[in-house]
């Protein structure tokens, strides 16, 4: 009886003090802690999420932390978090399933998800694989220069997709935090994420926040000044080129943040096995 009211306990503990639902859902640095996720989320999101993920080589950066967390062979290891990834079609597994990139299609820019005639490979996954219930999609550098029009692009035709697929959860991203000077990238990439990351507040969207990932460790944030101007940069503790144009530290937090925000998604909001 003891053990049932302690696992109770922890779950309502979970539940109440999880960022995702007092601030507009949003998954930060501060979602990575994976003894806070009870077993039975993480045996949740196994049973019932099938995952699409498209992405380029910053992307890539999730589903190399996934394959370490589950490495027997690390110190990190933990059994919990098995995965099935399999390129252009959803694996089947009674582990957690993804569909990584497009059907035909396993380096897909924002022209081959969203934009444009993008959207259109988009709707060929989700029509082909009725079971996908989360659809996500993550930037390389191509935020670093677009304007506030092109984000309002970007937001307007992920708002498209979930009007026309209720079934679907699509997790909006942000840029990595890496460049710094480089013509004012760096803060202009700076300003298109918050542009993001207000709209998933206004909207309680989902957002799985890259840049704050990338940025902040052991909650200190790292910053730049630029003519004046201060804004969020990779952290010294991430730099490297061990995986995808960062260490593998960094490549382990976004993988922990990853589980975290599906964990959560099962727990708030109703979901049936496929």
């Amino acid at each position: 009886m003891k053990i049932y009211r302690f696992a109770f306990y922890t779950l309502m503990i979970w539940l109440l003090t999880s960022p995702l639902l007092s601030q507009g859902i949003i998954v930060d640095h501060t979602c990575t802690d994976l003894s806070k996720i009870p077993d039975s989320s993480i045996a949740q999101v196994k049973k019932l999420i099938k995952l699409h993920y498209a992405h380029t080589s910053h992307g890539q950066q999730l589903i190399e932390g996934m394959k370490r967390l589950a490495d027997p062979s690390l110190p990190i290891y933990d059994p919990r978090l098995r995965f099935v990834v399999q390129y252009g079609k959803l694996p089947n597994s009674p582990d957690l399933c993804i569909l990584d990139g497009q059907l035909n299609n396993r380096y897909p820019t924002p022209e081959h998800y969203w934009r444009k005639s993008g959207i259109v490979l988009t709707r060929e996954v989700l029509d082909t694989y009725k079971t996908i219930n989360v659809s996500m999609f993550s930037w390389c550098r191509e935020i670093d220069l677009y304007t506030e029009a092109d984000v309002e692009e970007y937001l307007k035709s992920i708002s498209k997709l979930e009007e026309e697929y209720p079934n679907v959860i699509f997790v909006y991203m942000t840029g990595n935090a890496q460049q710094k000077t480089y013509r004012g990238e760096g803060y202009n990439r700076h300003l298109r994420n918050e542009q993001i990351r207000e709209y998933c507040r206004k909207n309680n969207k989902i957002l799985y926040d890259f840049g704050d990932l990338d940025s902040t460790f052991n909650g200190e944030k790292a910053t730049f000044t630029d003519k004046g101007r201060v804004f969020p940069v990779e952290h010294s503790r991430y730099v490297g080129k061990e995986c995808m144009h960062t260490n593998f530290l960094s490549c382990e937090t976004k993988a922990k943040a990853l589980w975290w925000m599906l964990a959560k998604i099962v727990e708030s909001r109703p979901m049936s096995g496929n």
